[in-house]
């Protein structure tokens, strides 16, 4: 199985603006396009928006996704470093308090 890369749908060497009857992604072309990896695709499957914009108004999903995945990562990093400081804090405290144990 492999997946898609911009040269699937827009050629290797030969990239032509959309506007351009010869591009592979001239409306007309779509079908034949899209039909080189999904056989039987018509004009309804290459009807689809790919690059959209992620926003509230544009690719909802992949905004609400990307919004969780972005508060995720920040609770994450928080926690890392409040974790990293409260293990350093604790081994200074042992270390203070086996030094005091050794003073007479």
């Amino acid at each position: 199985m492999k997946a898609a890369n911009c040269a699937s749908c827009h050629g290797n060497h030969d990239v032509r603006p959309a506007s351009d009857p010869a591009s592979t992604i001239n409306p007309k072309n779509l079908e034949k396009t899209c039909g080189a990896c999904h056989p039987g695709a018509g004009k309804g499957f290459a009807s689809v928006k790919f690059h959209q914009a992620v926003s509230a108004t544009g690719a909802r999903g992949a905004w609400f996704v990307r919004l969780f995945y972005m508060g995720f990562i920040a609770v994450l990093v928080v926690g890392f470093v409040l974790h990293i400081g409260a293990e350093m804090y604790a081994g200074q405290r042992a270390g203070r308090s086996s030094a005091e144990q050794k003073t007479p």
